[in-house]
């Protein structure tokens, strides 16, 4: 690589790295004024401008390099003269045997065909839920989402112990998530599923604040073994799926085989 080349790319980088930060740090200015609390605002909105001001010194850099870049660099590495490369002595080809027999190619056997991968359908919203959606008046934030959801016999924040499997649970298991961005009032549904059976249904208007940590919970009579599914809907949109399983106390667990 040359000099001129050298220089022209640390000033393409310099350029290319001004653009980034400072259109980062102004998505963070401007995202920082939809917090609801004073200090994560103020600490977002501070590190916006740094990443700015760091842009705008690289603007600087590249302007400083690209002015006297290559005078600097020449200062420091003196070009020096290149060697005259002198002729060398050409040899004279030799005679190419033909080959007089061609073997053909054996047949190239053709791969089975690969199946292709079904389409993992996007969970719906039932009717049910639907017609109490369509009562609400607040418009989801297109902003708004959930966190996975983990599942526990006991309510904390964050979640603590939480299990995928519940050996023979008795009561009421909470599926815990975080959130963010949620207006007051708009309608959100939680349905958890036993196999293609709803266990429990809940759909209410958001009453919380617009982050933090959140939860549904279900009660049935009894757990039955199986796999479940939790969903939860922002209006008639889902946001996120997690599952966990129910084992009986008498009923064995798969052991791999050695």
């Amino acid at each position: 690589m040359t000099i001129d080349q050298a220089v022209l790319g640390l000033t393409l980088a310099l350029t290319f790295g001004l653009v980034i930060l400072v259109f980062v740090g102004w998505q963070r200015v401007r995202a920082a004024t939809r917090l609801r609390y004073y200090i994560l605002r103020r600490q977002q909105t501070v590190s916006g401008w740094r990443l700015i001001l760091i842009g705008v010194l690289l603007g600087v850099g590249a302007g400083l390099m690209l002015a006297g870049g290559k005078q600097a660099a020449y200062a420091v590495f003196p070009p020096t003269p290149s060697v005259t490369p002198s002729p060398t002595i050409t040899l004279t080809p030799t005679i190419t045997l033909t080959p007089t027999i061609t073997l053909t190619p054996e047949a190239t056997p053709i791969p089975p065909a690969t199946p292709t991968p079904t389409v993992t359908p996007t969970p719906v919203l039932p009717e049910q839920a639907a017609v109490f959606v369509a009562l609400g008046t607040v418009t989801p934030n297109p902003l708004a989402g959930f966190s996975p959801i983990e599942f526990a016999t006991e309510l904390t924040y964050p979640p603590q112990n939480a299990q995928e499997t519940f050996v023979d649970p008795r009561g009421t298991i909470y599926g815990i998530f975080a959130y963010d961005f949620l207006d007051l009032g708009v309608p959100w549904t939680a349905l958890w599923y036993r196999g293609g059976e709803v266990v429990c249904f809940e759909s209410l208007l958001w009453d919380g604040s617009t982050g933090g940590y959140g939860f549904t919970e279900c009660t049935p009579e009894a757990w039955s073994p199986g796999e479940y599914e939790v969903q939860i809907f922002l209006g008639d949109l889902w946001k996120v799926s997690s599952r966990f399983s129910v084992v009986g106390a008498g009923t064995p667990t798969a052991t791999p085989a050695p």
